[in-house]
Order: structure tokens, then C-alpha cells, then sequence
């Protein structure tokens, strides 16, 4: 993969990532004003599970670095 496709393939899980990030935000706390504190932990815990899910292909590639590095 060339550099650039590189960049342009990371800024995009970066701006997924953000905007994951800030839908979360503000459904948790519209959930909260209203009481609804469970279903804003819920909303919570599903956005951290999408990040993961979101960040695998990354997590997985480091994995492997670190294992080539300790055979």
C-alpha cells in the first residue's frame, strides 16, 4: 500500500471514530436528561463496542508485529 492510501484509509477510520464518538455523546446525555440512564450506558457500551470493532484491522496488525518481533 502506498503512503498516501495509507493516510487516506486512516483519516477515514479517524473521522468514523469521531463521529461514533460525538452521536454517542449526545444520545447518551439526551438519555440521561430525560432519566434514562440505562439505555444511555447501553448507547455508551455499544459505541465502545463499534470503536473496537472499528479498530481491529489496526489492533490486529500490531499484533502481529509484536509477535514476528519476539520469534
Amino acid at each position: 500500500i502506498k503512503q498516501t492510501e495509507h493516510c487516506e484509509e486512516l483519516y477515514s477510520v479517524v473521522i468514523k471514530a469521531i463521529g461514533i464518538c460525538l452521536i454517542t455523546k449526545f444520545s447518551s446525555d439526551i438519555c440521561l436528561e430525560s432519566g434514562n440512564k440505562l439505555v444511555s450506558d447501553v448507547i455508551e457500551f455499544i459505541a465502545r463496542i463499534m470503536l473496537v470493532v472499528l479498530a481491529m484491522p489496526y489492533i490486529e496488525s500490531i499484533m502481529k508485529t509484536a509477535l514476528s518481533f519476539i520469534k
